[in-house]
């Protein structure tokens, strides 16, 4: 009966980490006006987190010809190599990206 309760336990703990998925790919954005942001990019999910000016909110993805997009909550973010877009309450920005650091690390803005 031990082995039972064992053998449940070590299942469960490999059908979690089995669906935690890759982390993050992380991209730090130069845009206009002097903003920054910095994107979290979940393909397990098919969303982004994009935070600027310490304000953080989650996209999903969308269509596009090329690149990627990601939009909601009035933001949306398009990344095609190294030109991006950034559209946000105030504006639509051009933008390079800074950085693609390490997956799961994102970077300060």
């Amino acid at each position: 009966m031990r082995y039972g309760f064992v053998m449940v336990g070590c299942v469960l703990v490999l059908a979690a980490c089995a669906e935690a998925g890759p982390p993050p790919r992380t991209l730090a954005l130069a845009c206009d006006q002097d903003k920054s942001a910095a994107v979290a990019i979940d393909d397990a999910t098919g969303t982004a987190k994009v935070t600027v000016n310490g304000e953080t909110r989650k996209l999903q993805e969308q269509p596009s010809v090329t690149g990627e997009r990601y939009s909601g909550n009035r933001w949306a973010v398009w990344r095609d190599g190294d030109q991006a877009s950034l559209e946000i309450d105030y504006g639509r920005m051009s933008c390079t990206v800074a950085s693609a650091p390490k997956a799961g690390v994102l970077p300060r803005v």
